[in-house]
């Protein structure tokens, strides 16, 4: 299995994991499967502009 399908994987289960995770709280399926999905796109994005940082600006 190449790095790309691994990285994917764990991808996957972690979605799976909050979303039952979030069900289980009592959380509407399709507001968590909408939350989960905005947070990934949120993630992905600020990686691809240029990194995830602190309020003060230093990287992590």
């Amino acid at each position: 299995m190449g790095e790309q399908t691994i990285l994917c994987g764990m991808l996957q289960a972690g979605s799976l994991l909050c979303f039952d995770k979030l069900v289980e709280e009592g959380t509407d399926p399709a507001y968590a499967e909408k939350l989960i999905q905005f947070g990934w796109e949120t993630i992905t994005e600020a990686l691809k502009q240029g990194g995830i940082y602190p309020d003060d600006g230093s990287p992590l």
